[in-house]
């Protein structure tokens, strides 16, 4: 017998042979549409384009076991889910792509659709809250949003990026929050967790960035932020373990802080734990830094106005903190 459709706007996946006959059927206005405890499977992408909430029944444990309500595909190419609207949430899920190597595609690829401001449009927000994502080529892929937060994501072996944040509309929009989150390499060798391209006001916290169990599998950058104009970056109480290259490699930003987070490399394999380039005023201040081996702590080249007052704990022959190119300290650690 058919779930009842109430009337505050709830409609019920199971009513539906489809997700996307099931999104369709729901009001320009949207709603909220309600996924059972089973797999979903899908083989096409599946397009939220307009906004709604996409409630399941639980994304699952720590390990991404278990996983209550999961949606699956098993392409290695497509994007799973498009947010093809402003203001969709995606809630209590878990995703994953379970073919041997993507090649392309996403978990969630977020292009948002456009809202009017005043005079001017910008690409709209979106919420993402206790999910589990593992095994696409980029778990989460945002090409256009502004004013979106993301908290409570578990992100497992993607083979490139956790999450790819591009803004191709709006370069320098953003004011965006990623909070209490997970993003481990676990049983693929990715290029990071979070790379950033463009976007301003991105906050980062409590967050974890790590391998897989025994150090397996690793990634070469936990952040990885290259933006070419002007932005914001503001990192906090975050953990950064078992990386490669860097734990934050951070370039051309006009103001960064690094605050309170704890960072430590995998054994002799990386260079610095901070890499700065071309900042123009940034602090890292009250980090722990975990130094073995060639391991470096803070690299910072062709940057002005830089606070450093951190701990380190350097049983090693790398260096706490190396300065080149033009670059002006405002304080530095002894």
């Amino acid at each position: 017998m058919a779930l009842e459709l109430n009337t505050v706007g709830i409609y019920f996946a199971e009513n539906y042979a489809s997700l996307q006959l099931a999104v369709d059927a729901m009001p320009a206005r949207g709603g909220t549409l309600i996924l059972s405890a089973k797999d979903y499977v899908l083989t096409t992408k599946l397009v939220i384009n307009k906004p709604m909430t996409i409630q399941g029944q639980g994304a699952g444990d720590r390990a991404l076991g278990n996983m209550i309500t999961k949606i699956t595909t098993a392409s290695a190419t497509i994007d799973m889910i498009e947010f093809a609207a402003p203001n969709i949430t995606l809630r209590d899920v878990g995703l994953e792509n379970t073919h041997s190597l993507p090649t392309a595609g996403s978990g969630i690829k977020v292009t948002s659709g456009i809202v009017s401001t005043g005079t001017t449009e910008y690409p709209a927000g979106f919420r993402i809250e206790n999910v589990g994502i593992l095994g696409f080529h980029d778990n989460i892929n945002i090409v256009n949003s502004y004013l979106w937060s993301i908290d409570n994501l578990i992100s497992y072996k993607a083979v490139r990026y956790g999450l790819l944040i591009e803004n191709q509309q709006l370069p320098d929009g953003g004011d965006s929050n990623i909070s209490n989150s997970w993003f481990f390499a676990m049983g693929r060798n990715s290029q990071a967790g979070i790379r950033q391209l463009s976007s301003g006001g991105l906050k980062i916290t409590n967050t974890k960035f790590n391998s897989s169990p025994g150090n397996s599998h690793r990634m070469n950058y936990g952040y990885d932020g290259l933006i070419s104009g002007s932005s914001i970056l503001c990192i906090s109480n975050c953990s950064f373990e078992n990386f490669n290259l860097a734990g934050a490699r951070i370039s051309s930003f006009n103001y960064i802080s690094v605050n309170s987070c704890e960072f430590a490399p995998y054994g002799g394999t990386s260079p610095y734990c901070i890499d700065y380039y071309n900042i123009n005023t940034g602090t890292i201040i009250g980090n722990t830094f975990v130094l073995g081996g060639s391991e470096n702590g803070i690299k910072v080249t062709n940057s002005s106005n830089i606070t450093l007052l951190n701990a380190f704990r350097n049983t090693g022959t790398g260096a706490n903190v190396v300065q080149s190119g033009n670059t002006n300290f405002l304080n530095v650690n002894p």
